[in-house]
């Protein structure tokens, strides 16, 4: 069902492993098989409410390439919002697109207090959304990394991105490589002061 992998991270090759695993306390690392899943509304609601369950254990979470669309993003949302252990979560290769990033701005950044990486990687993001996340990001204590290359992102938005999220000084890693931003991108960082790695490979 279920297999040990590198450095105490557990693999889930079905659903219901997935859920024994996280209600199971014993698992505070755990992704998601890429090839097993294709999560829709239904089942990603059964793991957010496992994750919330008061037997889990889980502080890392991988679901990347799991086909997540922009339509199931309230349960992820619910997730953040509400977890009180969750510290790494990793989305990437899904395609929860600008729809799915403001509704994990405007309400699941804004009430958790847990999250310290957050990965968004090819996730059909267009940049529409930056000055929703700079806003969050602003009023969020705990976020240290952010990674959202890969992404489509309009470099127009980018100031308003860093504009709104300026009084943040707890973000300290921000990836946005594969994303075509101009030379004069960097510049802009400068409005982050907690800022001390900015990869635009």
């Amino acid at each position: 069902m279920a297999m040990r992998g590198f450095h105490g991270v557990w693999e889930a090759t079905t659903l219901e492993s997935s859920l024994t695993m996280m209600k199971s306390g014993a698992v505070t690392r755990l992704r998601l098989a890429e090839d097993n899943f294709a999560l829709d509304g239904v089942s990603l609601a059964q793991i957010t409410a496992a994750l919330l369950s008061q037997k889990s254990s889980i502080e890392t979470l991988w679901m990347r390439e799991l086909k997540i669309p922009s339509d199931a993003g309230s349960s992820l949302c619910e997730l953040v919002a509400r977890s009180t252990r969750l510290t790494e979560l990793y989305l990437e290769d899904n395609a929860l697109g600008d729809i799915g990033l403001v509704d994990m701005c405007t309400s699941a950044l804004a009430n958790n207090r847990t999250l310290r990486t957050l990965c968004l990687d090819s996730n059909g993001i267009t940049g529409h959304v930056l000055p929703s996340l700079g806003e969050s990001l602003a009023t969020h204590p705990c976020l240290t990394e952010l990674s959202l290359s890969r992404n489509p992102l309009h470099v127009s938005e980018l100031g308003h991105f860093f504009g709104a999220a300026q009084a943040n000084t707890a973000l300290k890693i921000l990836r946005l490589s594969g994303c075509a931003i101009g030379p004069s991108f960097p510049v802009q960082c400068i409005k982050l002061k907690g800022l001390e790695l900015l990869d635009l490979s």
